[in-house]
């Protein structure tokens, strides 16, 4: 297939080129100035190599693309600000340390939910933590950094979360060092005018930066070998290094150190044949992209792509998986179509964390997948099978298609931080018992009759009924799940990493927003109006004036705790908790007030008992409106 893609585009490339022949200069000129960029790539900051390699890459693809593909480049302080341009789709790849992808997809810090619409596209080369400090004879080791002035990397950068773990592995806590959150240049001109004391940088070494402060007076300091690996094994992508003299030409011994990959990862929504030909050109042109960025020149010319394609534990784009199998650099294994239809959706509990699920599910292959079994075996990852049956299986032109009923308890997390305007996602993963991803690779069935499926249409039982749920969208991907351990098995020699493919059908659910209206809301607004009542009281009905607000404080209470039995115990506030904060101050604020009014009273001030009356009358309902507008507003 990818061979019939590639053909494509050289024909398109062709004929794109015939055409432009016929058309005026000027009219070419003109056409180009007015149109955008096709494909922004994030770089990195000034003086940094990710800033180098990215305007070198631009230029190979927009020289190889001869204007039929304009690329623009995007600067940006590091890897967390790259990640965060492809989620806002300001830029469709990046260069990014491969901690920071793994945190990104995992939802681990500085990201807070796991996103799944990114993807690997290449390890290129290793980069090394740096630990450079004043070569000061109190300071040996990162441990001596106590009390000292650090430079962390910049806000939005990889090496600030990296420097903030090591330190920690090294019994430094943050506020035992005085960190400074500096991009490479503020670092360096700090460092050479005696303003801070250290700095650890993440980059490909021999790193000019480096070089640079070690000439201004600094030396290396090593990581502390038991600690460092004891980081390493907690983090996947990070392992141990040793620099030496090959490297940088002024050590006279070793010095251990962490190192992690620079990957160039992409939108999940990138077209595959894009992919494709940036990763064509990044190995074609590889030389001339290390002469173009000397510091990085060896790197890229050992670059292969077996190097290139292994060890990226996270989701690899399609287009990638492509490209390098054309390459033969992993085994080509059986490609599996997979994909669902939805019967019955029901059981939904919130508090327990599981549904259930009545579907079908059908897999589509060419070839003989498993000689010994005439079925195909799979497993539901996030639950349990209570039925399975075999419905359908037929074999034609080579391709075997066997389809199953199933009926499974599901398990998932419902962040309830939202409600009552949350969204929810409603998975199934389906993953092969024992063949990995060098035998078998899940690809979601996307076409139907060689167009791209509707997936609500086909995909979904239509008049599906969920309680107080509408599905509002559904999507299906494929990635790879890795297990690191090696089972106990004497006979891997990988060691502990087994990488296995993953099918991953989602319905995207919210909840309707009409039961809870009148449920909960609509009384408590009822509530809250009958209050209001009390400014049109006369001051001299001190007892009605206060009913009416110790009975709102009561109805809050009240449906506070009705809304509390149909929840799950959570230990956050949620969305719904802060109507009934505002009922409570609400309610406090005409208690407030009719005590007020009633000592004017009772001092001879009845006009200004009055006047407050009036004052409130219109502040109220802003003060009630205003915050609960806004709730609804930003959940919108």
């Amino acid at each position: 297939m990818a061979r019939t893609s590639c053909g494509a585009v050289t024909a398109a490339v062709v004929a794109a080129c015939a055409l432009a022949a016929a058309v005026p200069a000027r009219a070419q000129a003109d056409a180009v100035a007015v149109r955008g960029p096709d494909l922004v790539i994030a770089t990195g900051p000034p003086g940094g190599l990710y800033r180098a390699l990215g305007e070198a890459l631009k230029r190979e693809i927009n020289d190889k693309a001869a204007g039929l593909l304009r690329v623009s480049t995007m600067p940006s302080s590091g890897s967390v600000a790259n990640v965060h341009a492809l989620l806002d789709d300001r830029a469709q790849m990046a260069l990014v340390q491969a901690d920071v992808l793994y945190a990104a997809t995992t939802g681990k810090p500085p990201f807070s939910l796991p996103v799944r619409s990114l993807a690997a596209m290449a390890a290129l080369y290793g980069e090394v933590v740096h630990v450079v400090a004043r070569a000061e004879p109190a300071v040996r080791s990162i441990a001596d950094l106590a009390g000292r002035r650090v430079a962390i990397g910049a806000e939005g950068s990889g090496s600030l979360g990296i420097a903030l773990r090591l330190l920690e592995a090294h019994g430094l806590e943050r506020d035992q060092v005085q960190t400074h959150r500096l991009s490479i240049e503020e670092t360096l001109a700090r460092f050479r005018a005696g303003q801070i004391d250290a700095f650890i940088l993440t980059m490909a070494a021999p790193a000019p930066a480096v070089v640079e402060a070690i000439a201004a007076g600094g030396r290396l300091l090593p990581v502390e070998r038991i600690r460092a690996a004891a980081l390493a094994d907690r983090e996947p992508y990070l392992r141990l290094t040793e620099l030496g003299a090959e490297t940088y030409g002024f050590l006279e011994q070793p010095v251990l150190a962490l190192q992690v990959d620079a990957l160039l990862a992409a939108r999940e929504e990138v077209r595959p044949e894009l992919v494709y030909e940036v990763l064509d050109v990044l190995f074609e042109r590889r030389q001339r992209l290390g002469a173009a960025v000397p510091p990085l020149e060896r790197a890229l010319r050992e670059l292969d792509v077996e190097r290139a394609s292994t060890g990226i534990a996270m989701p690899m784009h399609p287009g990638a998986m492509t490209f390098f199998r054309d390459r033969r650099a992993f085994p080509r294994s059986t490609t599996i179509h997979v994909g669902i239809y939805v019967i019955d959706l029901y059981n939904l509990d919130l508090a327990a964390g599981h549904y259930d699920a009545d579907f079908y599910v059908w897999f589509r292959w060419q070839g003989r997948l498993d000689a010994d079994n005439e079925e195909f075996r799979f497993e539901v990852m996030n639950g349990e099978i209570k039925h399975r049956e075999l419905n359908f299986l037929e074999r034609f032109g080579g391709w075997t298609h066997i389809t199953y009923r199933v009926v499974a308890r599901l398990r998932t997390h419902f962040p309830l931080h939202d409600y009552p305007f949350d969204r929810h996602v409603l998975p199934i993963v389906i993953e092969h018992p024992f063949l990995e991803t060098s035998s078998l690779v899940f690809i979601p069935d996307d076409e139907v009759a060689g167009e791209r499926r509707d997936l609500m249409a086909t995909m979904v039982e239509r008049g599906i009924v969920l309680g107080d749920w509408r599905i509002e969208q559904v999507r299906h991907l494929a990635d790879e799940h890795v297990y690191h351990t090696d089972m106990g098995s004497p006979s891997s020699v990988r060691g502990p990493r087994m990488v296995y493919s993953r099918y991953r059908f989602e319905l995207h659910i919210a909840r309707s927003l009409a039961p809870y209206l009148v449920k909960f809301l609509l009384p408590l607004g009822i509530a809250l109006a009958l209050a209001y009542l009390a400014f049109w009281i006369h001051p001299t009905e001190l007892l009605a004036r206060l009913g009416l607000g110790i009975a709102a404080l009561l109805a809050c209470v009240v449906f506070h705790l009705s809304q509390r039995e149909v929840l799950p115990e959570v230990g956050y506030l949620i969305t719904a908790d802060w109507f009934f904060i505002l009922g409570y101050a609400a309610a406090a604020l005409v208690l407030l007030e009719v005590a007020l009014v009633n000592a004017l009273y009772h001092r001879d001030r009845l006009q200004a008992g009055k006047r407050l009356d009036r004052l409130a009358r219109l502040l109220y309902p802003l003060a009630v409106t205003a915050p609960a507008a806004w709730v609804v507003l930003a959940h919108w």
